[in-house]
């Protein structure tokens, strides 16, 4: 728990939704690879469904959010990428704050395919009117959308993620040994993870 406060905490962007995870992270959960999400899923193709295929979802009792985990190595989201995620995290957030967190290789401008360095919101704006329109339900418009950015998106790096992680190791020292020594396995694990997204 410390350590993922303290990553969350250390993001830059979407500040209140942040605040709010902090606040009831006791009762909040992290699924990784959960599955596809569907935009359209009454559409009968496959490529009309508008799918997402995020890297996370965490959730807690008034935020919902998705994660996008990109390698430490270079590499571009998609054109359709960051529409079709900040859609889908708007849309099943419901009545909770949405919270799309971004785990980058290096700070923005991101890289995405066949445009080059592109802002955060640039790289959202790209395909945001397509994946509005095969959405059913889904009420705001593309400039109520593009407001709502900096109050959405988070974003990390992986080395800021290790850093952070690092940082916290202290604030369990009065924990009992059996539980430090498996919170420095986690550690360990964590950096591992890192080693591995980098392709090292």
């Amino acid at each position: 728990e410390p350590f993922f406060w303290a990553v969350v905490e250390s993001m830059p962007g979407a500040d209140s939704a942040r605040q709010q995870l902090v606040a009831e992270i006791s009762g909040s959960r992290l699924e990784l690879l959960p599955g596809e999400v569907h935009l359209n899923p009454e559409a009968r193709g496959r490529r009309e469904q508008f799918i997402v295929q995020p890297d996370g979802r965490l959730t807690s009792p008034s935020v919902y959010g998705l994660i996008e985990a990109k390698r430490i190595k270079p590499s571009a989201f998609q054109t359709h990428q960051l529409a079709r995620e900040i859609v889908a995290t708007m849309h099943f957030a419901g009545e909770n704050q949405p919270l799309l967190i971004l785990i980058l290789g290096t700070p923005p401008p991101v890289k995405v395919r066949n445009q080059g360095p592109c802002s955060i919101e640039e790289a959202v704006s790209l395909c945001l009117d397509d994946a509005i329109a095969n959405t059913p339900g889904f009420h705001l418009t593309a400039a109520e959308v593009i407001s709502r950015i900096t109050d959405t998106i988070a974003w990390t790096t992986w080395t800021n993620i290790a850093e952070s992680v690092s940082a916290a190791r202290p604030t369990i020292n009065d924990w009992p040994t059996p539980a430090q020594d498996s919170a420095d396995r986690a550690i360990t694990q964590i950096q591992t993870a890192i080693r591995w997204h980098s392709g090292s």
